[in-house]
Order: C-alpha cells, then sequence, then structure tokens
C-alpha cells in the first residue's frame, strides 16, 4: 500500500512538473526577429527591409533600410531601452535614409514596451507607439 501510495505521488508530482514547464515555455517573449510595420505615424511597407532583433544576451542588431546597426538593450519587467546603436554608412536613396534615421530616433525613445500575441509596440515615456513590429516568420 505505501508503495501505491508512494508511485502515484511520483506520478502527481512529475505531471505537476510538466504544466509548469509547458506553461514555462509557451510564455511570450521578445527575445526574437522582428520586421519593422510602423515607425511613429509612418506605415511601412512590406518590402521595408527594416528588422530588429533582440537576443537573449541583451544585443539588439537589424537592418535600418539600407544600413545594419547593432546595440545594447535592458530589459526590466515591460520597462525596456536601447543603448547606443552603431551602424554602417551605407548611401541610399533620401527617402529611405529619412526611413531609417527615422527608426534610429524612435529606438531612442524608447521606454517600455507592450506585446500583443506576435505584434510588439514599442512605446515612448508618455505611452504613445513610436515602432511597431510583426515577429519574424
Amino acid at each position: 500500500m505505501r508503495n501505491r501510495y508512494l508511485a502515484l505521488s511520483v506520478l502527481f508530482l512529475a505531471a505537476q512538473l510538466q504544466g509548469c514547464s509547458a506553461t514555462a515555455q509557451s510564455e511570450p517573449s521578445i527575445i526574437d526577429a522582428w520586421q519593422v510595420q510602423r515607425v511613429a505615424a509612418q506605415v511601412l511597407p512590406l518590402d521595408s527591409g527594416l528588422t530588429l532583433t533582440l537576443d537573449k544576451d541583451k544585443r539588439a542588431h537589424g537592418n535600418g533600410g539600407c544600413n545594419m546597426f547593432q546595440g545594447s538593450y535592458d530589459v526590466q519587467g515591460s520597462d525596456l531601452t536601447f543603448g547606443p546603436l552603431a551602424a554602417t554608412r551605407m548611401a541610399c536613396p533620401t527617402p529611405q535614409m529619412e526611413i531609417e534615421q527615422l527608426f534610429f530616433r524612435n529606438l531612442a525613445k524608447v521606454a517600455s514596451y507592450q506585446l500583443e500575441g506576435n505584434t510588439l509596440n514599442l512605446l515612448a515615456r508618455d505611452g504613445g507607439v513610436v515602432v511597431v513590429l510583426r515577429q519574424s516568420k
């Protein structure tokens, strides 16, 4: 009888741990590759090329539409800030460069984020959305 009780307890504990493990793995995370959909009020075409990847080692990198960039980020709860970004210095057509500079300026304004499904909204201190990203496929 005691062995039966012990076996049932072990099975119950294993089932509980399995459930906890599945929950932790399915929890949404900003650590991923993202495609920029909107910067400030500027909606971008699907082929804009603007990307942002947030790595687990707190490195941010991507493509500004013309130039590659990299830097650091810090996340504490829903607070998110970016450190200085370094970028290549390729020349591109003026409209493309203007969107890229707008993107970089708005990343500097980020103070927090909201994650809604596969959409990541980057927010300024006043709560306004400054960049909208969609999870890359």
